[in-house]
């Protein structure tokens, strides 16, 4: 591919080039961090309705994420703090997000600064319409609706979606094991 290039993934660093995990080569890299429970809802979705590949109830899946048995990431909390402690280095750029969906034009004005690039109030307008959540929703690219052979990738997108699927006994162990992970580390899901 020509430069600039523009990588999507979910893998751990340690499925990336080497350059880029021992620091040789230092890629503008862009990490979206969300809440764990989200992330876990919405993985279940993918896997189980998207690529067919899990064929189990939510409790048992859930119950993996916890165990760390998260692909294709790996361990959850390696594969966030690896880049929430390189945040302050100059090619990442760690974005929470809720926080997009919160403020998407504050996003969208920080991701044009990380690359180095003034926006018009035309193209700010145009990007926000553009990255709305039903924007996406609808646009076929998005969806990979060629990969799938069906439409819908993109399902919720709410934060908090969590709590229409988890049961009150999973929220608790999903609160018991993010507390663990995150205490003494200044990182806030």
């Amino acid at each position: 591919m020509k430069a600039p290039r523009c990588i999507k993934s979910h893998f751990a660093i340690k499925y990336l080039p080497e350059e880029i995990a021992n620091g040789n080569k230092k890629p503008k890299i862009i990490y979206i961090a969300r809440n764990p429970k989200d992330v876990c809802v919405s993985s279940y979705y993918y896997s189980t309705n998207v690529l067919k590949v899990v064929d189990c109830s939510f409790e048992k899946f859930a119950a993996n994420f916890l165990s760390d048995f998260y692909w294709p990431s790996g361990n959850y909390w390696d594969h966030l703090f690896y880049f929430w402690n390189r945040r302050f280095e100059e090619n990442i750029l760690f974005i929470k997000y809720e926080d997009m969906k919160k403020n998407l034009l504050g996003v969208v004005r920080e991701v044009s600064q990380f690359f180095d690039r003034i926006l018009t109030k035309e193209e700010e307008d145009k990007l926000i319409n553009w990255l709305s959540f039903n924007t996406m929703k609808n646009n076929a690219a998005v969806n990979h609706n060629n990969l799938y052979g069906r439409d819908g990738f993109i399902r919720s997108g709410q934060v908090g979606d969590h709590k229409k699927t988890m049961s009150t006994e999973i929220l608790s162990k999903f609160d018991d094991w993010i507390k663990k992970n995150t205490q003494n580390t200044d990182y806030q899901p």
